[in-house]
């Protein structure tokens, strides 16, 4: 396989790949951590468990702990490039088991995954659960990998029952090595479709606001990637959602809307400038209080137009601002009573970091990265006029814009500017 399909998959190379650190992958029970080599004295005892052996259609292994430590040392240091291996610990480290992903295909986009809880203390009492679920957050927001799928017993009623609660659905039997399994699946649809239904994931906003919305897109960036997606999550929260992209439609549909979305770059050199129509109204209905976000690269538009950084607090200015090559960086939430940072965590995203934007005074930023050691702010809001406005300036790409936390602040900002 080229080095060119493995970049496809995963965007980052072994040395390159940001460290998955406990911190972005917990949940409310358990945590994942990359294996360490003091795991080999729980992963001994548990693979010479016949009870946890026979769960996994395996035998014992027939190795002296000195043995088996060697190899665990060499799947450590070593790690295969077509899987990825987490510990699973308590949130009082206390290490329970362990996770993976394996058998990645590269043409199909698929991979299997595998999980024991081998400390039977914990059995039923929904971490194993939680942890497969964290496994598939990870995989669904870090690769672009489209199927999961695993196989359990077919006598392991409990595990079904756990991964079904996932969205997890029972495909076929199968047969191996005179065991009977049965394959269950889930698509990276379904898992997107999953999260924003439950909302109780990884804290989705289920607050009873639903809004008619008007998303402006269009421009110089990948909008037939992002705007569908943003679209897309926006309706499967219950919110009515108008695209526009058309200068005269955006002025017919502003009165009507209830709050304004731009996931936009509207500029003269590519023939989509706002009108001085569009300019009016657009002000006069913020200033009134109709809420606005204000997505990425939006506030760049109209940079002739002083008005559009003060309506949106500021941003990337073009020649002035710059952001590293796109990829993987950390976003930071400074402010965890903000509004916008409702059930939102520190998290490793994989989009563009803008630096050295201008931004006004009266902004509440929220949310940073760092470049250089230096911080880059992320995430603001602001009163203009009687209108709130929350500006997030992450979303390059669609698969940017398919992140839960990115979704989650941006249901956040819908709830902010109702208020």
């Amino acid at each position: 396989m080229s080095q060119k399909s493995w970049k496809k998959l995963f965007p980052f190379t072994w040395e390159t790949r940001p460290n998955i650190n406990p911190s972005t992958i917990t949940g409310s029970l358990v945590r994942l951590r990359p294996k360490l080599l003091s795991d080999s004295g729980d992963d001994y005892m548990w693979r010479t468990d016949k009870e946890l052996c026979d769960l996994d259609a395996t035998q014992p292994i027939n190795l002296t702990l000195k043995e088996f430590t060697k190899f665990h040392e060499t799947d450590v240091k070593q790690p295969s490039p077509w899987s990825v291996r987490f510990a699973i610990e308590t949130l009082n480290d206390v290490h329970i088991g362990n996770c993976m992903y394996y058998d990645i295909n590269l043409q199909k986009q698929t991979t299997e995954l595998g999980i024991m809880i081998g400390d039977k203390k914990y059995w039923g009492q929904g971490y194993g659960t939680e942890a497969v679920k964290l496994t598939l957050e990870h995989i669904y927001s870090f690769t672009e990998i489209n199927l999961v799928y695993l196989h359990t017993l077919k006598s392991n009623l409990r595990a079904q029952a756990s991964f079904k609660k996932l969205g997890l659905t029972e495909k076929k039997a199968v047969e191996r090595n005179r065991y009977n399994f049965i394959r269950m699946e889930i698509t990276r649809s379904e898992w997107l479709n999953l999260l924003q239904h439950i909302k109780k994931f990884v804290g989705f906003s289920n607050k009873e606001v639903f809004l008619n919305l008007l998303i402006v897109s269009g421009g110089k960036h990948p909008y037939e990637e992002t705007t569908p997606v943003l679209s897309d999550f926006l309706i499967d929260s219950d919110h009515q959602v108008s695209v526009v992209t058309d200068t005269l439609e955006i002025l017919e549909a502003l009165p009507t809307a209830d709050g304004i979305i731009l996931n936009t770059l509207r500029q003269k050199e590519t023939d989509n400038d706002l009108t001085d129509e569009v300019k009016s109204a657009l002000k006069e209905l913020v200033w009134n209080g109709k809420g606005l976000i204000s997505l990425h690269i939006s506030p760049a538009s109209c940079p002739d137009w002083d008005e559009m950084k003060k309506i949106t607090g500021g941003g990337w200015v073009s020649g002035e601002s710059w952001h590293p090559p796109f990829g993987w960086f950390k976003v930071y939430i400074n402010d965890k009573n903000h509004p916008l940072s409702k059930n939102v965590k520190d998290f490793w995203t994989y989009d563009e970091c803008y630096c050295d934007l201008n931004i006004q005074q009266n902004i509440n930023v929220f949310m940073h990265g760092v470049v250089d050691k230096e911080i880059k702010p992320l995430g603001w809001s602001l009163k203009y006029g009687s209108g709130n406005v929350a500006n997030i300036a992450l979303g390059h790409a669609g698969a940017s814009q398919s992140h839960p936390m990115f979704q989650q602040l941006v249901l956040n900002a819908v709830d902010f500017i109702k208020n």
